[in-house]
């Protein structure tokens, strides 16, 4: 993709706490590689003025990457919320910004880029027909952003005038939560 979005942040989630993989899920290896590094390639070609990465304060993550923003969130154990709202803090002064899972390693630069250049609120269409993530919001939805709790991330909240769009694929929105998934990506990737 060759468009810039010089005035969007993009915020990897990184700082679950695996419960259902049963340990640190995102220095399993997926293809040879740490699981995140999977999701970060993706962004860092997507062109975002800034690549924010908000970790569990109490647990390092392999191989940390260039040009990254570490972002250490104190109060990981509250859920995704925190995480969420330790991201948007960090990535304020920009315009907008992209909010993606660090466990979704097939997600592509083009959705990415849509969800940048597409105005307003926007979410991925899960396969359930859900809304979810990968998401976008202006600026102007930070405040809202901010006022998330608990396990309950931005699609918890009403967005009445909110966009969704469908990924190329399936594929792209599959999240690694369990030994299982990580399998089935590892075949994915075998497989093509």
């Amino acid at each position: 993709m060759s468009e810039r979005f010089d005035r969007t942040g993009l915020i990897l989630l990184a700082s679950g706490q695996s419960k259902r993989f049963g340990g640190p899920k995102l220095d399993a290896l997926l293809g040879g590689r740490p699981l995140w590094h999977w999701a970060a390639e993706t962004c860092e070609r997507t062109g975002f003025g800034a690549r924010f990465l908000v970790l569990d304060k109490a647990r390092k993550l392999a191989g940390m990457r260039e040009k990254w923003v570490p972002i250490e969130n104190g109060e990981a154990a509250e859920g995704i919320a925190s995480s969420i709202r330790q991201g948007v803090r960090a990535a304020a002064n920009f315009d907008r910004v992209v909010l993606c899972l660090a466990d979704m390693p097939f997600v592509s630069v083009e959705h990415l880029g849509r969800l940048a250049a597409t105005d307003g609120v926007v979410f991925s269409r899960q396969a359930s027909g859900a809304a979810g993530v990968p998401a976008a919001f202006p600026n102007g939805a930070f405040v809202r952003l901010l006022s998330l709790r608990g396990d309950r991330g931005a699609g918890s909240l009403e967005w009445p005038d909110c966009k969704i769009l469908l990924p190329a694929s399936d594929r792209e929105l599959f999240d690694i939560d369990t030994e299982k998934a990580l399998n089935d990506a590892e075949a994915m990737i075998k497989g093509g």
